[in-house]
């Protein structure tokens, strides 16, 4: 089974800040090659062939109940399954406080 792959707002901007940082200090093809690598740890997380955790295992809030944690590099994948598609929640830089994340909701938010 084929999953979708929904990217919310929050994490297009941050993929968006995180291309023009790598642009701005190490090039464009630099640039280029960590987006194809998040696409193909996107992929790998539709097909449950990556490694992840449930977010609210690593934080104990209970506001990440249902949000599941992979890491891609210097950074966390932070995304949820609904109804089949696997909806990108946020990436964030590994050294960012898990504590203080706030995520948009699938339900309410269909990117």
């Amino acid at each position: 089974m084929t999953r979708r792959i929904r990217i919310l707002p929050q994490a297009k901007k941050s993929l968006s800040d995180i291309a023009a940082w790598t642009v701005e200090r190490f090039g464009e093809a630099q640039a280029i090659h960590y987006g194809a690598a998040f696409r193909s740890r996107f992929r790998r997380i539709a097909d449950k062939q990556a490694a992840s955790k449930p977010l609210v295992h690593v934080t104990g809030l209970e506001r990440h109940r249902g949000v599941e944690i992979a890491r891609s590099g210097s950074h966390y994948i932070l995304f949820a399954f609904k109804d089949g598609d696997l909806f990108i929640l946020d990436v964030i830089h590994t050294k960012r406080n898990l504590l203080s994340v706030d995520l948009a909701d699938p339900e309410t938010d269909d990117g």
